[in-house]
Formats: structure tokens, sequence, C-alpha cells
């Protein structure tokens, strides 16, 4: 399979360029030319044809073979094809761009995730055949996870593209140069005087929704956005028509609580359906976080807890990933464990005092394995957290369970304290 894609890349290739010289001067361009119409990739170009014409016309009144013009137009052999892309590609820079790699197959079915892999080996080939000649392929990074996982196909090879590897994820930092420049585009635009985040912002900071710790707009907009440029954008739009509908010239910290439930639970949903095919119950295990109690903060626990509540929960969700039912087990805990800590939805965070906030966080795209029955010990060191952006929608659906079960919410409780001063 690898070696048909490769032909495939190497016959695109082979048309781009007979495409840019049909080699009437240059030997090389020729070769691809006449293999490219010998092979049906592409048709005779206009220049072609009239040489052709006059040819035929002049040879029975001059005696001229004009086709001796055109004896590099002759038939190629795939080591002359093969050289004259050479030639030509080290000649000139040359990029080969692969987009949606995933499409041509269905991620969820194993054997297909050879077909993704045999393309990937044939790409690797042809940077290896043609030593200037640039390959750039895109894939999603839980089909390059399924890739390294799945036991259906002979992929012993995955390590060797690890050095090859570039994440295109963005940082929570270059979300936030993003949308400093945009605010400030969009403040330039409005003439303001005052620094974009003032122009726009009510005050230099706020307190989240059910905090008392209060933090830059730009912190708080940042951590609500799963690194995702789109997210924080979409979020500043939700607050400025929210601020406007109420007549507020800037967004207060009281629109920024009235938008972020909304906009938590869009999220939340958003992505129930993105990782819908690969685990589908991947909502319901997030939502199930509005249950526990963190034993070192609001969502924040140890690792003992969180292992605990997902056994819970296993028994009323299951587990299907990637379309197989699994059996209830220590190993399914920790499957479901990495696939929330792969997707953003659990944090791992370990101390740091060199840290402002004395902490940092452990990126999955790092450590992709750290979650494992076998790195345990490893995983107790840390606390887990739910990402901040689904947390506003566990609020929400904390407050409702309380409400249907006769609990106090946290709203009633403060009431009854205040009544009791």
């Amino acid at each position: 399979m690898a070696r048909s894609f490769y032909m495939a890349l190497l016959d695109s290739i082979i048309t781009k360029l007979s495409l840019t010289n049909s080699g009437l001067f240059n030997k090389d361009y020729a070769t691809l030319y006449s293999d490219a119409l010998e092979r049906n990739l592409r048709g005779p170009d206009l220049l072609s044809k009239f040489g052709g014409f006059i040819s035929e016309i002049a040879k029975p009144l001059v005696g001229l073979d004009g086709s001796a013009a055109y004896s590099n137009l002759s038939h190629s052999t795939q080591e002359a094809v093969q050289r004259a892309v050479s030639n030509i590609v080290g000649k000139n820079s040359f990029y080969l761009f692969i987009d949606d790699t995933d499409q041509f197959a269905d991620p969820n079915k194993p054997g297909h995730l050879n077909r993704v892999w045999a393309l990937l080996l044939a790409a690797r080939r042809l940077s290896y055949d043609f030593k200037h000649l640039r390959v750039v392929v895109t894939l999603r990074s839980e089909v390059w996870d399924r890739l390294q996982r799945d036991d259906h196909g002979q992929r012993d090879q995955t390590d060797h593209f690890r050095p090859l590897l570039v994440q295109m994820k963005s940082s929570r930092e270059q979300v936030g140069r993003i949308l400093d420049r945009r605010l400030a585009l969009a403040a330039a635009d409005a003439k303001a005087t005052e620094e974009s985040y003032q122009f726009f912002f009510e005050g230099s900071d706020a307190r989240p929704p059910m905090s008392e710790r209060r933090r830059s707009w730009r912190d708080l907009i940042v951590v609500r956005t799963r690194e995702r440029p789109r997210d924080a954008i979409q979020l500043v739009n939700e607050l400025a028509k929210s601020a406007s509908r109420n007549g507020l010239f800037k967004v207060t910290e009281g629109v920024f609580h009235s938008v972020m439930p909304s906009f938590s639970r869009a999220i939340s949903e958003q992505y129930g359906e993105e990782v819908r095919a690969e685990f589908s119950e991947a909502l319901d295990y997030l939502k199930s976080f509005s249950e526990l109690e963190g034993d070192e903060g609001q969502f924040i626990s140890s690792a003992d807890l969180i292992k605990e509540h997902l056994q819970r929960i296993f028994g009323r969700y299951g587990l299907t990933i990637n379309g197989v039912r699994q059996s209830q087990s220590e190993s399914s805990v920790f499957i479901i464990w990495q696939f929330l800590y792969a997707s953003g939805v659990l944090n791992a965070r370990a101390s740091d005092a060199s840290q402002k906030d004395g902490y940092r966080h452990l990126q999955a795209s790092d450590d992709p394995f750290l979650v494992s029955k076998r790195r345990w010990n490893e995983m107790q060191r840390y606390l887990w957290e739910v990402d901040p952006v689904y947390r506003d929608y566990l609020f929400i659906l904390k407050a409702e369970r309380e409400t249907t079960t006769g609990l106090p919410t946290r709203e009633k409780l403060k009431s009854t304290r205040r009544r009791r001063k």
C-alpha cells in the first residue's frame, strides 16, 4: 500500500512540474512532460500541438522531420523520470503539502488507519529519495495517538517519526498574544485613547464565577480557551454583545459572570461532539465531575480521588472507545483518564516554586503516556484539575442537582449565613 501511495504522490509531482515547462529547451522537463503524456497524467500543451502540426506539414514538402526537434519527448524509464525530478527539485524549492490526511480513511476503523500509516511511509520515502523535496503532512493529534496505540497494524516504527513531529497546538501565551493583537487593532479602529483592555473592560481585573480570587481580564479569557485562539475570540464576542444588550460601554464583572455559564456549556457540548467517534461517553464523564468534591479545592483533586470517581462512574456509563465496548476493569479506568488527559479535560499540576503561582501544568503533548497503570506512582505526585473552561458549566450542573435533591446550593448557604448574622 505504501508503494501505491508513493507512486501516486510522485505522479502528482511529475504532473505539477510538467505543467510549468513543456521541456522544449530542457531535457529534464522534457522527460517529465513526455512521461506525463504517455500515462495520461495531462494533455499536450498548445506549443507542442503546434510543433507536431508544423512537423507533419513540413516533412513531405521540404524533407525535414520536425519531430527530431522533439527527440526529448520519447519513452522514459522510471529511473530517468526520478532523475529528472531530482534534478529539477534540486535547482528549485519544491514543497509538497498534504492536508486532511485522515479524511480519505475512517479513523474509527482500525484497518483504515493502515492507509494513513502507508501515506506517511510514502511521504517519508519521497523525502529520502529527493533530498531537496520538502514534505509537510498535517494530521489530527488524536489520529496520531491512535496510530501509536492501535494493535491492528504493523506500525512498530512510529518512534522514527517523533523527531519530525511539530505540534501545532497553541500555548496559552500564544493565545494571549493573538488576543492582545486583535484587541489592539479593534481599539485603534475605534480611535481609543486608552490601552486596549482598559478601553473594552471595566477595571484591570475581575473575579471568575464562584471565586473570590481576582485575575486580569487577559488571564480570565485565556484560561478559558482550550488553547484555541478561536475560543478566545468567540468569548470576547459574546462578552461584547452582552454588554451592548445591557447598554454598557465596557465589559464588567457582572457581564462576565452572566456569559460564562452558557459559553462553558457550549464549549463542553462542542467537546462531546468533537470526540464522539473516539469516545462516545466523553461528555457524560466530563459532566460527572460536577459530582466530585475535590479534596484540594474546587475541581482540584488527588490522583486517588480521581481514580475512585472514575471507577464509580464507570458502572453508570460504561466505556466505548473507537466503537468497541470495554469491560469494567482497572485498565479501563486508565483508558478513560488517559483520554480526558490527552484531550485537555483533566490537567496534571506539579508543584514548582519557580512559577508565580507555585505550580506548573504538565502538557499531554510533552508526555502523552503519563497516564498509565505502569506510572501510577508518578501520577500520585500530581494534583489533577478540571480545565477552567468547563468549570462554569459544571457549577450549573452541581446547582441543578443540589436543587432537585433538596440539598442547599452555595448561594442558598451564603444567603442563610447572611440572615444569621
